[in-house]
């Protein structure tokens, strides 16, 4: 994890005079189980012993009540500068020259889409920029197989529709499926056009966070079951959904962070 978020992350905390013991508490009660913040976890975060994911990151900078570009923020682009002022006029035209080389590779080899952290391949095979991408820029390939609306809408799950895009945060380990949202419905931990990862299941769990096809229009939600199925949004402007043996209801799996 970069030091740098970590230490922001232990200075807001500070700043709002919370222990990690209170954090922690105060997360798990505001976002009532959607993802199970520890003391520990909180502290591996903030001495960068461990990175956590951009969902987890987004809603801890919604708690804070802050937008999540302030957290990456930093004063790079002035320390370059002064750097660069330093140098004698050769080793400034090496410098220039070896930035406009990095910007000519990366503009040739990814074209970034906007609002979704995720970067889509330029026409060329996998096998000329796989290796280059993950080197140059620390991108992981996923294959996206649908768009999954945080809403209501249609969710293709044939395979041979999937395509490769590359993203920004590691995917997790365990997942069968990978889905991008639409909508925003379950804002703050997914984001409009955010990639989400899905482990295929037939067992659902009151509280998971899943993606479900119910009468034929797909939904990721949290659910929870007793006589009926009740599918939550985590934006509140958003009603329940409720669905019972009438309903047509498939479950396509639970979302892994």
């Amino acid at each position: 994890m970069n030091n740098i978020i970590g230490d922001k992350l232990k200075r807001i905390r500070q700043e709002r005079n919370l222990t990690l013991d209170q954090l922690s508490d105060l997360l798990n009660e505001h976002y009532n189980g959607a993802f199970s913040f520890s003391k520990g976890k909180l502290s591996k975060w903030e001495n960068g012993k461990e990175e956590p994911r951009l969902s987890s990151i987004k809603m801890l900078t919604d708690f804070y009540g802050m937008n999540i570009d302030e957290l990456y923020t930093t004063n790079k682009k002035s320390d370059i500068s002064s750097l660069f002022d330093k140098l004698n006029i050769t080793r400034q035209k090496s410098v220039y020259n070896f930035a406009l080389d990095q910007l000519n590779k990366q503009n040739n080899i990814l074209s970034f889409k906007p609002k979704n952290n995720i970067l889509l391949f330029n026409p060329k095979s996998t096998s000329e920029c796989d290796d280059t991408i993950k080197e140059e820029h620390g991108l992981y390939r996923v294959s996206k197989l649908s768009t999954l609306s945080a809403g209501t809408g249609i969710i293709d799950l044939d395979p041979s529709h999937a395509e490769d895009v590359y993203v920004k945060n590691p995917p997790p380990n365990n997942y069968d499926i990978a889905f991008q949202v639409s909508g925003d419905s379950m804002e703050p931990l997914f984001e409009d056009g955010e990639m989400i990862y899905v482990k295929k299941t037939t067992e659902l769990c009151n509280g998971q966070i899943v993606a479900i096809i119910l009468n034929g229009e797909a939904y990721v939600k949290k659910a929870y079951k007793d006589s009926n199925l009740r599918l939550v949004s985590l934006n509140k402007k958003y009603d329940d959904i409720i669905a019972d043996e009438n309903d047509d209801i498939e479950l396509v799996g639970k979302v892994v962070f």
